[in-house]
């Protein structure tokens, strides 16, 4: 696809579609880390106060293993919301939105905006 050829709307809409399935999954991934995270924090609470050595409880959680699938998991919630916020992208200029109604669509700055829509491979000739 070239900035002269800009998608189809049909073809926007699928990938808004694929990119929303990842973010779900990314986001339901995040959620059972957290949820692990949570029920930790309530052991190390629990290890603490009975003056257990906090490296003994560190080790008993497999903190390194945690700290991992944490970090991957939010990562890849980042990603994937990212690309689903291009697809969307995407679809509102090929839809006839400028960039300032972009802007307050979303909430933030028209530069902010910009600097996102510059990142499509579909934008028309000429966008502002």
């Amino acid at each position: 696809m070239t900035p002269l050829e800009p998608a189809a709307p049909a073809e926007l809409r699928t990938a808004i579609i694929a990119s929303a399935e990842r973010f779900r999954e990314a986001t339901s991934r995040l959620r059972g880390i957290l949820d692990l995270v949570d029920h930790n924090i309530d052991l190390l609470l629990d290890h603490v106060a009975t003056d257990v050595p906090v490296a003994t409880v560190l080790e008993e959680l497999d903190i390194a293993r945690v700290r991992e699938a944490i970090t991957d998991a939010v990562s890849e919630f980042s990603t994937s919301r990212h690309r689903l916020r291009l697809s969307i992208f995407s679809l509102l200029v090929a839809e006839g939105m400028t960039s300032s109604e972009i802007a307050v669509l979303w909430g933030f700055s028209r530069q902010m905006a910009m600097k996102q829509i510059r990142k499509l491979d579909n934008l028309p000739l000429g966008f502002e």
